[in-house]
């Protein structure tokens, strides 16, 4: 057995330090060039993911498969060379999961509590091919005390013979948010820098950002996600390793300029093990992975107090940048008998599979979700004619959950932006959406048919009232046609 890193099948991330946190739990999705891999304790136990594979390789192939069925008596963990004692043992899917909608089909995979990494649409012949066939061994363990800041080494040893084991070498004490791997490092500082600058850098981004209930009555969740333009990031291969420096940094500033909140995220990328693969590789199979797994989106979540705020956005590939802002209002959803949230204007929709999100599928991140069908907001408010508009809101309100809820109605208007002509107006009807099982909100999603309006910005308005009277202010976001 030997500590080593993967081969074609994962992402070599030349950035620095990825994982998230899980109720006390922490976990690292990624292995890394130059430096170890390195995990990030917030909590007395330390959660270490791994994979086991049987690799076997000749001057012509390459041949590994996953080996499965491993107990927690079959694994040793070593701290500092101190075989430590386990606590907890789980088996996981893989960091990575495929998604079909009602455009494509595609990977999402995660690195940190709350961030998503998209790829972009793929052939159903290429998802197969990494899928979420493989698994991950969590084992968790409490560490010894030591200082602050300290790093200790990390190796695990199994009991199966020929095994190649793909695992973090390395744990950090520090009290370093996971979902902020890049702050204070190099790259962080550096990125956060050019958010002062003017322009919008050499990568083009397209960002929206929308305003939802969050944990708590006064607490708004932002549900942020950004379009990425994954043929131009930066990459390259290195025998049968695909080598990525792909990292993203949000900021989050007050009316005052103060930073209140940031974010970060490094592109662990997928799993994919268990192929013969001929030695060298096809270049059409290189192709094909990476095609598959560049990222060519981003989500993520942030809560924030009511107030106004700008969001920069810097996304990096290790040598360009580009950058995104934008502008938010958040009220408090707890302050009115009746409230309504952001609008997200959706293109994208699919029915969740029962087991798609687990303990490493960004446990923290609240999906959009209207009648068990998930919709996922579009950073990119560019529509063709044919593609669907689909705003998704909630509507909030102290009443909502009586036995003798009022009656709620929902207005929406479209105005040609340059012009100010309304173009559509639905008047105000009734709405009949079940309030949401996981907190207190009604989802609306509302399809709109933009083949009927000719190429153009525009401006999509909406409006909520009860049969008490009650009514929200009216809500506003722009979009074009093209």
């Amino acid at each position: 057995m030997r500590m080593a890193r993967p081969s074609l099948s994962r992402f070599l991330v030349e950035l620095g330090v990825l994982g998230s946190i899980i109720g006390g739990m922490v976990t690292v999705c990624s292995a890394q060039t130059g430096n170890p891999p390195v995990i990030k304790i917030e909590s007395h136990e330390v959660v270490l993911p791994f994979e086991v594979f049987e690799e076997k390789r000749n001057t012509e192939w390459l041949h590994s498969k996953e080996v499965a069925g491993l107990s927690a008596k079959s694994v040793h963990i070593f701290d500092d060379g101190v075989e430590a004692k386990i606590q907890h043992f789980s088996v996981e899917k893989g960091e990575a999961w495929a998604v079909r909608d009602n455009i494509g089909r595609r990977l999402r995979y995660s690195c940190t509590p709350r961030g998503i990494w998209v790829g972009p649409d793929v052939t159903n012949k290429i998802l197969t091919l990494q899928d979420s066939r493989f698994h991950t061994y969590l084992v968790t363990y409490v560490p010894r005390p030591s200082p602050a800041g300290s790093c200790h080494r990390i190796s695990i040893k199994v009991d199966h013979r020929n095994s190649t084991v793909f695992a973090p070498l390395q744990y950090c004490n520090t009290n370093d948010p996971l979902s902020d791997p890049l702050q204070e490092t190099e790259l962080g500082n550096r990125l956060a820098a050019y958010a002062d600058l003017k322009g919008s850098g050499d990568l083009p981004l397209a960002l929206e950002v929308v305003p939802f209930l969050g944990p708590s009555s006064r607490t708004a969740r932002i549900n942020l996600s950004a379009e990425l333009p994954s043929n131009q990031l930066r990459h390259h291969w290195d025998g049968i390793d695909l080598i990525t420096s792909i990292a993203v940094l949000g900021l989050v500033f007050d009316r005052n300029g103060t930073l209140v909140a940031r974010f970060s995220d490094t592109a662990c990328g997928p799993s994919d093990k268990g192929w013969d693969v001929p030695l060298p590789p096809p270049a059409a199979a290189l192709e094909v992975w990476e095609q598959a797994v560049i990222p060519g989106g981003y989500e993520t979540q942030v809560n924030l107090n009511p107030g106004d705020y700008r969001f920069e956005f810097l996304l990096t590939d290790g040598e360009k940048i580009g950058r995104a802002s934008a502008s938010l209002t958040v009220d408090d959803f707890s302050a009115a008998a009746l409230s309504l949230s952001g609008i997200a204007l959706c293109k994208r929709y699919h029915k969740p599979a029962r087991d798609e999100r687990g303990p490493i599928h960004a446990p923290q991140f609240v999906p959009l979700t209207f009648k068990g069908v998930e919709f996922t907001p579009t950073g990119d408010t560019r529509f063709k004619k044919g593609e669907q508009l689909l705003p998704y809101l909630e509507i909030y309100g102290t009443e909502l959950r009586a036995a003798d809820a009022p009656r709620l109605y929902l207005e929406m208007k479209v105005f040609d932006e340059k012009t100010g002509e309304l173009k559509i107006g639905t008047g105000a009807r009734p709405v009949h959406s079940p309030m949401r099982p996981d907190y207190p909100a009604i989802p609306v999603v509302w399809e709109m048919e933009v083949a009927k309006l000719p190429p153009g910005t525009y401006r999509l308005e909406v409006q909520v009232s009860d049969s008490l009277g009650n009514k929200t202010a009216w809500r506003a976001a722009s979009f074009s046609v093209e």
